[in-house]
């Protein structure tokens, strides 16, 4: 007999194998974006960080230090004295929330900027912007494409919500399948469509055993109604024999009676006569709905 997983089983499966292709989609996730960090296309999240702290300690350390000594991508905003703009290579709205020491880059930025403040010995100030973010080691990449940590999130997320998808449905198919078998056999033991192949095929042993009980509900069903049908035929074969044998007597009864009337009779002998008569003719009447109840059923 073919062995067959338990609802528990199922659910547990489900699990495992949904949790195990999530941690293997994770660590295929994890291992690509470090072969991407180890390969140079794109950099690490502290990275903008560290350049922004080595270009504030080399100012420190020189004094004054102009904008080509500086890290190469390091993001900076060069102020005079007046607070007035003397060089930068920060663009759009990173520019502007430089200018408004402001530590959001626009309202769906999801990263938060932040500035060091580093004078010099002439007067200006260098403020060094940075973010804790992924960004393209290309600066054409970083400007032409979307965000590449949020692109990155967002398809660790999609390749988790397709896994749990193809699993779900996996196992809901086997649900709905016994399910349908189960309700199929419900309906037609409530048509009692008694006659057919034996209910089964499920795969999961609560609805195979639900599948066996319908199946002994049905032949149980099906014994009692031939039972009942054969207790019902013998019956009107007794009500047949019954009423064919009293046809012959209550017709002699009902001539002699006929034939008494006919005589000199007292009074009392003619009421008992006519007693005879209509009581006769009453089983005549009851027997004849007998027969005719009888053939009916045939």
């Amino acid at each position: 007999m073919k062995k067959r997983l338990s609802l528990r089983q199922l659910l547990a499966g489900y699990l495992a194998v949904t949790g195990g292709l999530c941690l293997l989609a994770a660590a295929l996730w994890w291992g690509s974006f470090a072969a991407l960090v180890r390969s140079g296309v794109i950099w690490p999240a502290d990275y903008m960080a560290q350049l922004a702290y080595e270009a504030k300690t080399a100012v420190e350390a020189a004094g004054t230090l102009p904008p080509e000594a500086l890290p190469e991508r390091c993001g900076y905003l060069l102020l005079d004295g007046a607070g007035r703009p003397l060089a930068t290579n920060l663009q759009g709205r990173r520019l502007d929330a430089a200018l408004a020491r402001s530590p959001h880059g626009g309202l769906w930025s999801p990263y938060r900027l932040r500035l060091l403040e580093v004078p010099q010995t002439d007067g200006s100030v260098y403020l060094f912007q940075y973010d804790y973010a992924v960004h393209y080691a290309d600066p054409a990449l970083d400007a032409a494409l979307p965000d590449f940590q949020t692109c990155w999130l967002l398809a660790g997320l999609g390749a988790a919500a397709l896994i749990i998808a193809l699993t779900t449905r996996a196992a809901g198919r086997v649900l709905t399948a016994d399910a349908q078998l189960l309700s199929q056999a419900a309906a037609q033991v409530a048509a009692r469509q008694l006659e057919g192949a034996p209910f089964g095929g499920a795969r999961v042993r609560e609805y195979a055993e639900a599948l066996a009980t319908m199946q002994t509900l049905r032949e149980e069903l099906a014994a009692s109604l031939a039972a009942q049908w054969e207790a019902e035929r013998r019956r009107d074969a007794l009500l047949s024999a019954l009423t064919h044998e009293l046809k012959t007597p209550l017709a002699v009864i009902l001539a002699s009676a006929e034939l008494l009337a006919e005589e000199d009779l007292t009074p009392t002998q003619r009421e008992k006569v006519e007693a005879i008569l209509r009581r006769a003719a009453g089983m005549q009447r009851t027997a004849a709905r007998l027969r005719g109840m009888t053939l009916k059923k045939k």
